[in-house]
């Protein structure tokens, strides 16, 4: 899942912790955990990044609609992707 903007390394901006819901942005924003599809998706939207954290690993996604991981998508459009 990309948006044609190249990947940095992850450590620069997020710190994983020990499971992908304890994500938090190394400047200390707030972040947001969400889905595209089966796709977890942790973003910063004051560092304008963000991360694919996994596929599947938790059903909320199979109660959401695709307007819901259209709105998803697009709120990340101008962001860049950091990779794990």
């Amino acid at each position: 899942m990309t948006n044609g903007k190249r990947c940095s390394p992850v450590r620069k901006y997020f710190d994983p912790g020990e499971c992908f819901c304890e994500a938090k942005c190394l400047r200390g924003h707030p972040v947001r955990l969400f889905n595209i599809h089966r796709t977890h998706v942790v973003a910063c939207d004051t560092c304008k990044v963000y991360v694919v954290v996994g596929s599947n690993l938790m059903s909320s996604w199979r109660q959401e609609t695709e307007a819901i991981w259209q709105d998803n998508w697009e709120s990340i459009q101008d962001y860049r992707e950091v990779e794990l």
